[in-house]
Formats: structure tokens, C-alpha cells, sequence
């Protein structure tokens, strides 16, 4: 995994996936004014700081609970599209 979290091009190739995936489950879901770049950008933002940080883990021997995280970051992802907070912490809970 550090291997591939060290490349910005295999980097890259997993954030086009992860936007691949959200604008095709996300876009038909936003409220009036939400534009696709936006969305894009927002995608980018969240799921590359969440790499960052298990790149930043993986390299330096800390522990890190992948689960909790990615709860916390599709929650900021929800509320970036418009779900309200309320709302999306009702959808993405941790099992802790």
C-alpha cells in the first residue's frame, strides 16, 4: 500500500476512481445549484487529504484506524454536498 500511496500517478488513478464513483452516485442526489466540477473538487479535497494522512501513517509506523477515518471523512463529504450534518452522521457512523 505505501508503494502505491507514494506515486502521485497511482495516487491520481485512485482519486479518478473515487470521483468515477461519487459523481455517478452523487450528482443525481444534489440539491439545485451543486455543479459537477464542484463536486469533483470536493471528492479531490476529502479523499486525498484521507491518502495524506495513511500515506503519512504507513511511512512512519503509526497506527491508524482506516474505518474511523473514512467514517469521518464521507461524513465531511456529505455535508460539503449538502446533506445536512444531522443527516450525515445519521448515515455514516462508526462501529466504535
Amino acid at each position: 500500500m505505501l508503494d502505491i500511496l507514494q506515486s502521485r500517478e497511482f495516487t491520481e488513478d485512485i482519486l479518478a476512481f473515487d470521483a468515477d464513483w461519487g459523481l455517478s452516485h452523487i450528482v443525481a442526489e444534489l440539491p439545485q445549484g451543486k455543479h459537477r466540477e464542484e463536486t469533483l473538487h470536493t471528492i479531490i479535497k476529502q479523499m486525498g487529504g484521507f491518502y495524506e494522512l495513511l500515506y503519512y501513517c504507513l511511512r512512519n509506523g503509526k497506527e491508524i484506524d482506516i474505518a474511523k477515518q473514512l467514517v469521518e471523512v464521507m461524513r465531511a463529504w456529505a455535508i460539503a454536498m449538502g446533506v445536512p450534518p444531522e443527516k450525515a452522521a445519521h448515515m455514516f457512523r462508526s462501529s466504535k
